[in-house]
């Protein structure tokens, strides 16, 4: 047993079986998962710098890895040891820093790329602190090492000393310990038996998404409880005591948000609910009307002096316009891959904007925070965004307050979306790129420089097509919306 596989029974019984007994079922990692492990491995390697001379344990081999931990331990003069391995109770965990105390005992470190604690970092540290103490440490203090996302990033780079938050958590996982062993009994016992039963929930998603949630839900009706919109726990659990497995039989005393039941009655009806108030919603909006997205990176390692971690760093702007005609044209900003793009980014984009006051169409509030961001950043362009952001208008939220289409699926994603509305429209055809999460690792990508010339000419031509695809999904579906509202 090893801690990932804890974690995962901590999760769903059903996901541990499978990782031991089925890992071929497990949809592949997606490029966004990828580029989250690669850095959490950097910010790790970030984290050794603080300790000069420490040593890491460079093993693979666990067994080997195991003798070289022995053999670092009794070594006063090695202050910190990296990627220790333990072994206790049949459970096998690589400790990401040990620090050796003045008093001869230690501290374990567990670093995590994130910028708040969540209940699986206790749970984790929980697990390596009963490994340790049972393979006889004495251990002092446990600390969750975060991201300070407040502290801007200085010009001669990261100063690894101070970008960490150090929490001694040693009382609550000490507390959360104490449950690690009846957890790995039971544990043993779901892998020693048949495939668990249990039903697909919002579980699946928390604290990660689960990488058998396809296989999982492919037997399930196509109006499942589970796509049911902002669907929380509480309520799946009081539906399936009810006996209901699919969103067209939910009671109707049963009770639900208004684009809960905007989906129910879709599910029992044609497929498609419009709600009343979605010419007024749309009222204004156009055309003549652009159309705006952006890519951006958000990197948990800022890149660029002043940017703090998890900052969106805008990098590409897509913009369609309609004209009173109904005539469409396009223009779009890619910076160059040297230097902080913000500042060329902005200008760009007001000067595109200036031309006249009609409405911006974005999907979600995404647009705006990054302007905001910008703004802040760069005083003298903080009016002129402004005004952008007086004129934007975000068809995520009317969609989600006056449409429902049982093609969603339970999901408001403008993948979703556009294509549930606007029949033909998609983005399959799409090469390389073709969703936001491998936009930002290729844009991280062209920032650090490490891509050739051939790589980097490839990937700026996908970032183009897929983000004015994005741009077109939003001509698309405004123009589907207008058609609804004027059915009436």
């Amino acid at each position: 047993m090893h801690k990932a596989l804890y974690a995962a029974g901590l999760q769903c019984e059903r996901r541990l079986w499978q990782l031991r007994h089925a890992p071929g079922r497990a949809r592949p990692p997606e490029a966004g998962e990828l580029e989250r492990r690669a850095e959490g491995r950097e910010i790790g390697r970030g984290a050794q710098r603080c300790y000069p001379g420490g040593v890491e344990v460079e093993e693979r081999d666990f067994g080997a890895a195991h003798a070289r931990t022995r053999v670092l331990l009794e070594d006063p003069n090695v202050p910190a040891i990296f990627e220790a391995a333990f072994e206790h109770g049949g459970v096998r965990v690589r400790a990401d820093l040990l620090e050796r105390l003045p008093d001869g005992r230690f501290g374990l470190r567990e670093v995590k790329s994130a910028g708040a604690l969540r209940p699986e970092h206790l749970d984790d540290l929980a697990l390596q602190l009963w490994v340790l103490r049972g393979a006889g440490l004495a251990l002092a203090s446990a600390e969750l090492w975060l991201v300070d996302a407040t502290r801007p990033a200085e010009p001669g780079g990261i100063d690894w000393s101070q970008y960490f938050v150090r929490r001694d958590v040693l009382e609550e996982a000490t507390f959360l310990a104490e449950d690690v062993a009846e957890q790995l009994d039971q544990q043993r016992a779901w892998l020693a038996g048949g495939e668990p039963e249990r039903a697909p929930s919002p579980h699946c998603r928390a604290p990660r998404p689960c990488e058998f949630l396809e296989h999982c839900t492919a037997g399930l009706p196509e109006d499942w409880i589970g796509r049911l919109p902002g669907l929380r726990s509480a309520e799946y659990e009081a539906l399936r005591e009810r006996g209901v497995l699919t969103i067209a039989a939910i009671p109707d005393s049963f009770p639900l948000k208004p684009r809960q039941a905007r989906a129910r009655q879709a599910q029992r009806g044609d497929g498609l609910v419009v709600a009343p108030g979605l010419a007024e919603a749309l009222a204004g909006s156009g055309p003549p009307a652009a159309y705006l997205d952006f890519e951006a990176t958000s990197a948990a390692r800022p890149i660029f002096p002043g940017t703090t971690p998890f900052q969106q760093v805008p990098f590409q702007w897509s913009l369609h316009r309609v004209d009173a005609s109904g005539a469409l044209a396009h223009a779009e900003f890619l910076a160059p891959a040297a230097g902080d793009p913000r500042r060329p980014f902005a200008e760009s984009l007001l000067a595109e904007l200036a031309r006249d006051d009609s409405p911006i169409h974005v999907y979600s509030g995404y647009e705006a925070r990054v302007l905001d961001s910008v703004a802040a950043a760069y005083p003298d362009l903080a009016a002129g965004l402004a005004a952008l952001v007086a004129r934007l208008v975000d068809l995520l939220e009317v969609v989600r307050d006056h449409v429902y289409a049982s093609r969603f699926a339970g999901s408001f994603s403008i993948k979703r979306v556009a294509p549930a509305l606007v029949p033909g429209f998609g983005y399959d055809d799409l090469d390389g790129i073709a969703d936001g999460g491998r936009a930002a690792l290729a844009i991280g990508a062209l920032l650090r420089g490490t891509l050739d010339a051939q790589a980097e000419a490839r990937v700026r031509a996908e970032l183009r097509a897929y983000c004015a695809r994005d741009t077109l999904a939003l001509v698309e579906l405004h123009r589907a919306l207008r058609v609804l509202a004027e059915r009436g």
